[in-house]
């Protein structure tokens, strides 16, 4: 049984734009269909048969004066249907061993007037020999041209297609050529592919790169603004308190001046009633005398009227009177002159009040001076005498090895002694209460050496920058008896004392938990300081209330457990979990250490 060829049907029709319901198709301006069909010959007595081995519609593209042959669509005994969209346009197609079909939507308005496509079949007889015939449609193209087409440009192109079965080596060598080119064509798709899936990679890792550069540097001004506006509340602070010193000291003069004019008026006064006391009495003194006289006068004349010795005697008498009574006035008019000196003494006392004022505002400033620079010097002197032992000057190194690792990494930035009387949160702040020089004592944990002052590090403070972790070290007796590690990475010198920064404790409870307080500047009400704060709760009042440390600032006030002498108090949960504070389970400690670690 044979087959024979039935027309080649190849056709090109042009259709009118219809609305689709897929959004995402483009409206075809043209269909390519191609049918081939082998039908069964009339005579039975040939041996041979042929079947359908492929079906492929090309279209012609044209580079200058060039042109070549590029595949559309294809479907073999291999693969033997297609139904797909392809850059829009539907294909459809199917193919079996005597029949074979494909369908293609034009979407390019180009293609549909002024294309040229081709159409070729392959087939292969009983004995295995391949045939190949095509078909021309198109602008200009005659459908019977025999003319051979030239499927590609290549050393692998399909070569020359021909119509006759005569030329059975040169059929037989087409099928070869196009699945060799079309293994090429999709090698260098898989190629194009990767590489674009490459630089799509590519371009994504260079916008994370891009994006985290950016986060970092928008990090890294934030970090600089913000230490910067640390340093200007800093130095707000410190102005705020060289002026409240002012203030009190000026308030302090003026108190002063105000209790030396009442002294001096009061001295005026009890002058102005002295010299009254006086003169009073001077008259009533006069007043009796010459009552006396009177009297003495009256009983001589009437004793002896005509005893003219007795009447001399008696002017005698009278001149001593005389004298006697001007002497008396004399010394009433003396205090009375003084009275008046000393009235017109207190109105210019009063006219000079204000250049005595100025005077005594000049000789506090120069006591007050005097008083700064003779405490320099005998801080000086004490520095040196403690610094000063068996005669060798002790060396003192900013950075230490307080956890004992072998490495002097750590740089102290601030010491806290205990009952010194110096308040513990505005010294570390500011510095406040705190001496130009400090005795090397207080830059380092060591009784052998003397300290009754707080050390605070101006240029670490001010410098508050590439911090990797800070450590705060409670002492007893020279050693380390609690210690909490913070992550100091873009902190400042005020908020790395936080439980999120929390990397290592002597506790073993801090970071698991709950706090009511945990800040440096702790607790401020009135009954109680509690700086460096690192509380539980107040569920119980001061019968129960529970943490970890605290320092105490303030005399007077707080609870019974608070009670002290002096301040400040350094009071810590012995154990490896927070402490009842009025329980046994709690301890007081002699200096806190503030250490920073470089990144």
């Amino acid at each position: 049984m044979t087959f024979i060829f039935a027309a080649f049907d190849f056709t090109l029709e042009h259709s009118v734009s219809v609305p689709s319901d897929d959004s995402n198709a483009r409206q075809p301006c043209g269909v390519l269909q191609c049918n081939e069909t082998l039908s069964k010959a009339s005579t039975d007595q040939s041996s041979s048969s042929r079947q359908l081995r492929s079906l492929t519609v090309y279209k012609k593209v044209t580079t200058g004066n060039t042109g070549r042959w590029e595949k559309l669509a294809s479907i073999t005994s291999d693969h033997t249907s297609e139904s797909k969209m392809s850059n829009g346009a539907r294909i459809f197609g199917e193919i079996t061993s005597h029949h074979a079909h494909l369908t293609l939507d034009l979407v390019d308005a180009h293609d549909c007037q002024s294309g040229q496509f081709s159409c070729a079949v392959s087939m292969e007889d009983s004995q295995g020999r391949i045939s190949v015939k095509n078909s021309l449609v198109g602008k200009g193209v005659d459908p019977d041209s025999s003319e051979d087409l030239d499927f590609g440009n290549t050393k692998d192109s399909l070569g020359h297609v021909k119509k006759r079965d005569e030329q059975a080596s040169s059929a037989e060598t087409s099928p070869r050529l196009m699945t060799s080119f079309q293994t090429k064509l999709d090698w260098i798709e898989s190629q194009l592919e990767n590489a674009m899936r490459n630089l799509e990679n590519r371009l994504e890792d260079k916008v994370g790169d891009l994006k985290t550069a950016v986060i970092d540097r928008i990090d890294r001004v934030e970090n600089y603004i913000e230490n910067d506006l640390d340093k200007t509340e800093s130095r707000t602070d410190k102005l705020e308190n060289r002026l409240e010193d002012k203030l009190e000291q000026l308030d302090t003069r003026v108190t002063e001046t105000l209790l030396l004019t009442k002294a001096i008026t009061y001295n005026n006064d009890n002058t102005n009633n002295y010299l009254a006391t006086k003169i009073d009495g001077l008259e009533n003194r006069l007043k009796d005398d010459l009552s006396q006289l009177g009297s003495c006068v009256t009983g001589i004349i009437k004793k002896d009227e005509n005893d003219k010795d007795t009447g001399e005697r008696l002017f005698q008498q009278l001149a001593t009177v005389v004298s006697t009574v001007q002497s008396i006035e004399k010394n009433i008019s003396c205090p009375g002159d003084q009275r008046d000196q000393a009235k017109v003494d207190a109105g210019q006392s009063a006219l000079t009040l204000s250049a005595e004022n100025t005077k005594l505002s000049q000789l506090v400033t120069s006591v007050a001076s005097l008083n700064d620079l003779t405490q320099h010097l005998v801080t000086r002197v004490q520095t040196f005498s403690n610094s000063y032992a068996g005669g060798t000057l002790v060396p003192v190194d900013e950075f230490s090895d307080p956890l004992g690792s072998g490495k002097k990494e750590w740089r102290l930035v601030f010491r806290g002694t205990a009952y010194n009387n110096v308040a513990l949160y505005p010294a570390y702040m500011h510095g406040t209460g705190i001496p130009l020089e400090v005795e090397q004592g207080c830059k380092q944990f060591n009784k052998s050496l003397p300290c009754v002052n707080h050390y605070r590090n101006q240029d670490a403070v001010d410098n508050w920058v590439k911090i990797d972790e800070v450590l705060f070290a409670i002492y007893k007796d020279d050693k380390i008896v609690k210690r909490v590690v913070f992550n100091g990475r873009g902190s400042t010198y005020t908020n790395w004392f936080h439980v999120g920064r929390v990397i290592l404790s002597s506790w073993d409870d801090l970071t698991t938990q709950p706090h009511n307080i945990f800040s440096i500047v702790g607790e401020t009400s009135p009954n109680g300081l509690r700086r460096f704060f690192m509380s539980l709760d107040y569920d119980r009042g001061c019968d129960g209330y529970r943490g970890w440390f605290f320092a105490f600032d303030l005399l007077d006030g707080g609870c019974a457990a608070e009670k002290t002498v002096a301040i400040p108090t350094f009071l810590y949960a012995v154990g490896n979990t927070f402490a009842v504070w009025t329980s046994a389970n709690k301890a007081l400690a002699d200096a806190i250490g503030i250490f920073v670690k470089y990144e």
